[in-house]
């Protein structure tokens, strides 16, 4: 189960990896690749949830697939994520409400901490 978690978050944060060279270019070349390896990380995922987890590793990975759909733009699919998430942490829950209120009013809050790997 961990192994899907993990593969899907760094398949997901390697669409964003830029190396310097002479000057800043994409790890990846193209879109078409980026959304590829977005739908692989999509599908581990799914993966990871078919396991029995707990509720920290719960919490986690309906987080995370929150925040791959936030960076992506879909977010009425993140807050349900987010609110699924809450269900598990305090923490979760902070972060549910903290989206919810810059989606209600983008230029009067900032976003929240983003919670590392269990």
């Amino acid at each position: 189960m961990e192994l899907h978690l993990t593969l899907a978050v760094h398949l997901h944060s390697a669409t964003f990896e830029v190396r310097q060279r002479p000057w800043p270019v994409r790890s990846v070349r193209s879109s078409i690749e980026r959304i590829r390896m977005m739908r692989e990380a999509i599908a581990e995922m799914e993966r990871a949830g078919n396991f029995p987890l707990d509720s920290i590793h719960t919490g986690y990975l309906y987080e995370r697939y929150g925040a791959m759909m936030q960076i992506w733009g879909f977010n009425w699919e993140a807050l349900g994520s987010y609110r699924n998430a809450q269900r598990w942490s305090a923490e979760y829950a902070m972060r549910a409400d903290d989206f919810m209120n810059r989606m209600h009013e983008p230029d009067r809050s900032a976003p929240g901490p983003v919670p590392s790997i269990p």
